[in-house]
């Protein structure tokens, strides 16, 4: 599958995926600090860094749900008395726990990295995460529903290794804890922790299982994980993604 689409994909498609999964900008945290350290597992060599990275845009939960506003920093904080709020208000759920909890987590985890992939049309927010010690990566889509910017924070996957938690910030009062289970992870020789899932199912006739969710797990990098997402779209796209 994954060579069908890289003999397969046209050079507009290469640019569709370049545009939804691209950085624009690349913003640093103003105190830069130390981001390799001695792995626990005495037995490997290599040096690990340990990357936290979460996702920043807004969406609507379900496909029918009519299109958002370009975001504002007024139209995120009074997003419910304007009437565009379906399940979580953005700022209230997704914001405020960046700016509540952020400053401890960077203070208790010197040598991890935490970072933020934003959507271009959040950018106004740039500084002030930054600010906070994030390391803000301002990606080239606007927030587009929960396609491409629910991909982006696989991202760093990609880098060799690392050590990679991955959560929603909406969880970031929970982020020690999930560094820890990482941590964990490594120490016992494993490749990936996860938290399945079985929400947004009718219970009458089964189940709808998830294997992993989204902002609930840990991994080591080292995988091409934006080709294969990009792949994963391809087939999704033409019908030729297996279901079974």
């Amino acid at each position: 599958m994954l060579e069908s689409y890289q003999s397969g994909a046209t050079p507009e498609e290469s640019d569709e995926f370049e545009k939804w999964f691209g950085v624009s900008r690349h913003n640093p945290p103003p105190h830069l600090r130390p981001l390799d350290r001695q792995p626990h597992d005495n037995t490997e060599n290599e040096v690990r860094r340990h990357i936290v990275a979460a996702t920043l845009f807004w969406k609507h939960v379900s496909g029918d749900d009519p299109d958002l506003p370009a975001p504002t920093r007024e139209s995120l904080v009074d997003a419910r008395r304007m009437g565009l709020v379906r399940r979580s208000a953005p700022w209230d759920s997704y914001v405020m726990p960046l700016y509540d909890h952020t400053p401890t987590a960077v203070d208790r985890h010197p040598e991890v990295t935490f970072r933020l992939y934003l959507a271009s049309d959040l950018d106004f927010l740039t500084e002030e995460l930054v600010s906070l010690g994030w390391e803000v990566c301002v990606m080239k889509s606007p927030s587009e529903r929960y396609c491409p910017g629910g991909f982006w924070r696989f991202l760093p996957l990609q880098e060799e290794g690392t050590l990679v938690t991955i959560i929603d910030t909406d969880r970031m009062n929970e982020v020690s804890h999930e560094i820890a289970r990482t941590e964990d992870m490594a120490r016992a020789g494993l490749g990936l922790w996860r938290v399945p899932g079985y929400y947004n199912a009718d219970f009458k006739d089964g189940v709808r299982y998830r294997p992993i969710l989204g902002g609930h797990f840990g991994a080591r990098g080292g995988i091409p994980i934006r080709t294969l997402i990009e792949a994963f779209i391809w087939h999704w796209r033409r019908g030729t993604l297996p279901l079974t």
